[in-house]
Order: C-alpha cells, then sequence, then structure tokens
C-alpha cells in the first residue's frame, strides 16, 4: 500500500501541478467501458460511459430523423462531401454549450461516445480550420455498423484534420467495438475491441501497439509510425516497439494520478485482480464473470470505496465527489449511460439505453427506448433542429431552463453531496428497489410495444412515451421528498 501511495504523489506533483496549467480542468471529462460480445452475459457488445464535464449544464434528449439530417462543413465554411452515404436517424443526448459532450445512438443501432485524451501535437495540419464538434455527430448519422463508422472518421480526419488536442471515440454495435483514437491534425489510429475481452478508457490513449496490415483489428493513418519518428516521440533505433500511448499521448496525462486509478479500478472490478500501478496497464483484460448490464452499472458508479483511495472513509469525512483522486463517478458527472443490445429486435428498438442522470451512485437507471419518435417535452429545451443551432451559442443554460427536468438533478445532487452520508442508504434502498422494477417491466414494455406496433405505430409510440415521462415523473417525486426537510441553497 505504502508503494502505491508513494507512486501516486509523485505523479500527483507531476500531474495536477503541470497539467492542470498547460490543459485545464477539461482535459479529465468522460470515462468508458467497451465489453465484446463473448465477454458479455447477454452475448452481444455491450457499452458504459459517465460523461463528465465542468460546469452548470443540462441535457437535452432529442431524436433527429433522417429527413433533418445536416449539411456538414469544416470549421471555416469549407463543404463536407458524404455523397453516396445512407443517413441515419439517431438519439442525440445534447448538452448545448460544449464542443465535445454527448452521445448518440443511430437508428441502426451505432453509439458513439467520446473520451478526452491530450496528444504532444501542436503543430496540425489541418484544412479549412478542420472538424470538431460535428465529428461525432457524422458518424452516427452516416454509419451502418462500427467498423463503418471507424472507416467514416478515419477518411475524414485525413482528409480535413482534427481541430482538437486529441480524443478516443468508442464505438459500438450489438457485434463489435472499436477505439478511434484522433490526435490534433491528420493522424488517427483505431482497434478493434477482442470480442472475449474488455476495454477501460479513461482521458489518455489506451492503445499500445499498432498492426496496420491487420485489416480486422486495426485501421489508420498509414505514416502514423514515421509520423512520429520525425516528431522525435519515437526513436526506432532505440525503442523496442513502437507504442501509440506512448509515442502521442501528453505525458502529463498519461501520468496523471486521476486517469491511473480510474482505469486500474475499473480493471480491478473487471477482472477480480489488484494490478500494480507502477505498471502500465494493458489496453483489454478478460474478465473474471462475464459482464452484465447491472455490473456495469455498478462500475460507473464507484468512488472507491474499500480501497485506501477512498479519501471519505466511508463518507464520514465528506462526500466521496470531493475525493481526493478522481473517481470514477465524479463530482462533474452530468449522466451516465448503460448500453444493451438485444439480440432478436432490429433498428432502433433493438438498441436500450439505461440512463441515469447526474450522478449514477445517487439515481437508478432509466430504460431509454432508441425507437421513439420523441422524448417528453421537458427533456428538451428545443427542438433537434433548434438545438443544433443554439448548440455552441447556448448562454445562460440555467437560468433559460425553465421547467426543464434536469433542473431537478442539479439541485438534488447538491442536496445528497451535502448530506451523503446520512442519505445514502435511503438513496440505494430507494435506487436498488427501483431498479430491480425497471429490469422487470422492460420485457414487458418490448413486448407490448411490438404487438402494438403492428397495429398502430402511434399508439406504440404514445405508450412509451407516457412510460417514460411516468418514470420521470415518480424519480422527481421521490427527489423533493428527499429535499423536503433539507433544503439546500443554490449557488
Amino acid at each position: 500500500m505504502m508503494k502505491k501511495l508513494i507512486f501516486l504523489f509523485v505523479i500527483s506533483l507531476y500531474g495536477v501541478l503541470v497539467f492542470a496549467q498547460s490543459q485545464g480542468i477539461n482535459s479529465f471529462n468522460c470515462f468508458t467501458v467497451i465489453a465484446g460480445k463473448d465477454a458479455t452475459a447477454s452475448g452481444n457488445v455491450m457499452l458504459a460511459h459517465n460523461e463528465d464535464d465542468f460546469g452548470k449544464n443540462i441535457i437535452n434528449l432529442l431524436k433527429v430523423k433522417p429527413a433533418d439530417t445536416q449539411k456538414y462543413h469544416t470549421k471555416q465554411g469549407e463543404a463536407i462531401q458524404m455523397s453516396g452515404k445512407n443517413k441515419h436517424g439517431f438519439l442525440w443526448i445534447e448538452m448545448p454549450g460544449q464542443d465535445f459532450a454527448g452521445s448518440y445512438v443511430n437508428d441502426n443501432g451505432v453509439v458513439v461516445v467520446s473520451n478526452a485524451c491530450p496528444s504532444k501535437e501542436d503543430h496540425p495540419e489541418l484544412t479549412c480550420g478542420g472538424i470538431s464538434f460535428m465529428f461525432k455527430r457524422m458518424l452516427a448519422e452516416y454509419a451502418g455498423s462500427a467498423k463503418e463508422a471507424v472507416e467514416i472518421g478515419c477518411k475524414l480526419i485525413e482528409k480535413n484534420g482534427y481541430d482538437a488536442s486529441g480524443r478516443t471515440y468508442c464505438i459500438a454495435d450489438k457485434d463489435e467495438a472499436w477505439v478511434l483514437a484522433v490526435v490534433n491534425g491528420k493522424h488517427c489510429v483505431a482497434q478493434r475491441v477482442p470480442d472475449d475481452e474488455v476495454v477501460v478508457v479513461p482521458n489518455y490513449y489506451t492503445m499500445t501497439e499498432i498492426h496496420l496490415e491487420d485489416k480486422e483489428n486495426f485501421m489508420g493513418s498509414e505514416d502514423i509510425v514515421k509520423y512520429a519518428a520525425q516528431k522525435g516521440w519515437y526513436n526506432p533505433d532505440k525503442d523496442e516497439t513502437f507504442n501509440f500511448r506512448k509515442a502521442y499521448g501528453k505525458p502529463e496525462s498519461l501520468a496523471h494520478h486521476g486517469n491511473i486509478t480510474r482505469k486500474w479500478q475499473g480493471l480491478n472490478m473487471i477482472t477480480g485482480k489488484n494490478y500494480p500501478m507502477d505498471k502500465p496497464l494493458p489496453f483489454s483484460v478478460k474478465p473474471a464473470e462475464k459482464l452484465t448490464v447491472r455490473g456495469l452499472m455498478n462500475i460507473m458508479a464507484n468512488h472507491y470505496e474499500g480501497t485506501e483511495f477512498d479519501a471519505s472513509n466511508e463518507y464520514r469525512n465528506r462526500h466521496p465527489h470531493k475525493n481526493t483522486i478522481q473517481t470514477i463517478c465524479a463530482g462533474h458527472n452530468q449522466y451516465s449511460m448503460v448500453v444493451e443490445f438485444k439480440e432478436d429486435i432490429p433498428g432502433a428498438m433493438g438498441t436500450l439505453v439505461w440512463i441515469a442522470f447526474r450522478r449514477p451512485c445517487t439515481q437508478p437507471f432509466f430504460p431509454l427506448f432508441t425507437g421513439l419518435e420523441n422524448f417528453p417535452s421537458s427533456t428538451r429545451l428545443h427542438d433537434a433542429d433548434k438545438a443544433l443551432k443554439n448548440h455552441l451559442v447556448a448562454g445562460k443554460l440555467i437560468q433559460l431552463s425553465g421547467n426543464h427536468f434536469f433542473t431537478d438533478y442539479i439541485k438534488y445532487s447538491g442536496f445528497t453531496d451535502k448530506h451523503y452520508a446520512m442519505v445514502i442508504d435511503d438513496i440505494n434502498e430507494y435506487k436498488h428497489k427501483q431498479q430491480k422494477v425497471l429490469f422487470d417491466r422492460v420485457e414487458d414494455i418490448e413486448t407490448n410495444f411490438h404487438n402494438m406496433h403492428k397495429q398502430s405505430p402511434e399508439k406504440a409510440n404514445t405508450m412509451l412515451l407516457d412510460f417514460t415521462e411516468e418514470l420521470l415523473k415518480r424519480n422527481s417525486m421521490f427527489m423533493k421528498k428527499m429535499m423536503k426537510n433539507h433544503p439546500v441553497k443554490e449557488e
């Protein structure tokens, strides 16, 4: 234990002081777990993602239809040609005002999320300003599979360039998943998640050895090794093998305690092992048991409980989101999602998004049926077209949000942080009871939807919409009940 603490102290000095100054707090956004189909109990791929973003935010749930799709341009206005590609509708979990936040699930069952992963590149090659915010949306709109999304993404990056330090896009469908690492400029590389293994992605590049000749498992820029050597990031005469993470990753990010400890804890929970923290952690691992939706939910809600890194001392010292080392379920978490693919249900209804708003440790995961034509009006400020037009000029969102559902979750997170040790047992009792009910109800809802859809698609959609509204109202009532006798001043 002492060795771990000394190790973390050293990297903390290096990581916190240097990296915070050079990159800012927004470099520590998001955490993702991806399981290959043979590593899950369902026999399908699973993806779990915590969306971490600083500042006061809201979440909009928007369904974008194929007819509503937009034309795309580089940041300086040059049109990006996507001719010959089929367009798909998609669920857009939008966070207004954020350049990179948000998640996409298209009607063909392709999921796209992303994590900030700073690179060394500081002199990028860009065509007409390159692309950034629209990149994720373009993959969701045009990809019919996870592999096709990676193919499209690599072509977009190599033609236009990526106008941000670096990022990892985690892309999945029911059969396979890919990790796509993009670098500031015109370089990228992707690796397929092994079918029987699990990948954990914090906020640094996780790929190590790259084998572009293996077309089934790798894609990317042909000069990825040559370019690194030209920049002095890789020395083929001294380095035994090319390591993408080491060559392209920002050193301060690779060494940061918040990245290392989150990945370490995720791997430990998945494998049942205790990985050494002073050695590089693996790209992928075999799970001790096949992963389930509930198991992934538990990982995403973790604060290092039971380890030496839990500074809250079982919540007696402070609430867990004020931990010395950033936790998986963090103070700036805006939502957590676990994506479940259904084997026998085609199209949009075959992709179920379990989502916990604001904090997965204090909220049940609700089922979002991506086959819905729209979501309750309280879950969005605008329709999909207006949301896109206003996305990067969102202004004072909280003040403008009115009756938006997410404002209750903002207030509730303040309440739970202030009274965490006192209320967490009651919250867990409610949360676990609700989760069991939701797991039980989902199968019946899906069966009823398909039977009703054959007779009346409109009535089937209304049934799902009513079910979603019922869940939101019930949870809002519980949050208000919990806060009634313990008011918290708004900041």
